[in-house]
């Protein structure tokens, strides 16, 4: 499942490329410029039998729901790199066992950060 903001409209191309494998999206308009808690209350409203989550958002809530969610145990250097530099195309990958519903902060293990696209 895709949770994301309108725009880009290059999830559409993708999605279609990959036919009937492709997940389908949902396109949550208060996602747009939303904050660290209203990206969470929509995860929270997730159904269960989701297994993987690809949120879409801008700056700078995405970067402040990632660290509200990282837990204790997050890979450290992956955590640093995303609490220090957010840019554009970002991607957090973030582990957890606790249901959608029940996130509420530094429940989710922060296990990659990156960036694809060359560094300047």
């Amino acid at each position: 499942m895709f949770v994301r903001a309108p725009d880009p409209a290059d999830l559409h191309v993708g999605v279609q490329r990959a036919g009937d494998k492709a997940p389908t999206p949902k396109l949550e308009d208060g996602l747009y410029a939303a904050s660290a808690q209203r990206m969470l209350t929509v995860i929270n409203h997730v159904p269960e039998t989701v297994t993987t989550l690809m949120i879409f958002s801008h700056m700078p809530g995405v970067q402040d729901l990632a660290m509200h969610l990282a837990s204790r145990d997050s890979d450290h250097d992956a955590y640093m790199d995303a609490a220090t530099r957010y840019p554009t195309s970002a991607m957090t990958v973030m582990e957890l066992e606790k249901p959608w519903a029940e996130l509420d902060g530094q429940d989710a293990r922060l296990t990659h950060f990156a960036v694809p696209r060359p560094k300047k």
